[in-house]
């Protein structure tokens, strides 16, 4: 038998054979060396008679537990390098302006009905009533404070439009004002041309677009004049009748 096959019989590693060999005696360096059956049965109770073996068997399982843990642990990590990586070690968290709160804020209505907004929901409420798209109250921002904790969804779907560019930051709507639109464009929208009305409807939300809508109805109905091809050209967008829409609404 030869010193690898004792190895892998033993469950052990060539260099721990070899190992025990020299330690009996035996000048044996080599894997492919071939023991006569006095060295095998040394061998082999030499680990049997003090535990070596089992010893051996123990720390060889234990290593390979801990080269499988390693390899988990480097993969957890890139895996981690790569999704969480840092582009800025110098990130500063963005500044919010500090707002005065007996400051006058300028809110506008985007709504084509009358709009309340509330500062709480009970019978204790300051009431700031909107008649009309485009209409601008002023309110002070400790009662704004208020309202937009109470109604934030307003302000997120563009019922009205906090008209100061800090106060809309401090609150984090930013991103929801990228598709708000004035309501001096709501009201006047037919005076854009066919491509950027079609613009307009379609990078907004879905309250802006139906005030966009109850006004030209509303205008159908007072018997202004309105541009036939632009309100078609809204039609396109809308998915539906406007000038049908207005009859029903008579």
């Amino acid at each position: 038998m030869k010193v690898y096959e004792l190895a892998k019989e033993l469950n052990l590693t060539n260099e721990e054979i070899i190992e025990k060999l020299q330690e009996i005696g035996s000048d044996v360096k080599h894997h492919m060396s071939v023991l006569d059956d006095d060295i095998i049965q040394k061998i082999k109770d030499s680990f049997n008679d003090n535990k070596e073996l089992d010893l051996l068997k123990e720390k060889q399982a234990l290593e390979e537990r801990l080269a499988k843990m390693e390899l988990l642990i480097n993969s957890l990590t890139e895996q981690k390098e790569k999704t969480f990586t840092i582009v800025d070690n110098d990130f500063e968290f963005e500044e919010i302006p500090e707002i005065p709160m007996n400051k006058v804020i300028k809110v506008m209505s985007l709504f084509s009905g009358g709009l309340n907004l509330k500062t709480t929901n009970d019978g204790t409420a300051q009431v700031f009533r909107f008649e009309f798209i485009g209409q601008i109250l002023p309110i002070i921002y400790s009662d704004l404070v208020k309202i937009v904790s109470n109604q934030r969804a307003f302000f997120e779907q563009g019922y009205c439009m906090i008209l100061d560019k800090d106060v809309v930051k401090a609150h984090y709507l930013e991103d929801y004002y990228k598709k708000f639109i004035d309501g001096r464009v709501i009201n006047n929208i037919l005076e854009y041309d066919v491509d950027k009305i079609k613009e307009i409807f379609t990078n907004t939300t879905p309250v802006i677009q139906q005030s966009i809508i109850d006004m030209m109805v509303q205008k159908i109905n007072n018997n202004e004049y309105v541009d036939k091809n632009k309100v078609t050209a809204l039609n396109e967008v809308y998915g539906n009748d406007i000038f049908e829409l207005a009859n029903k609404l008579k």
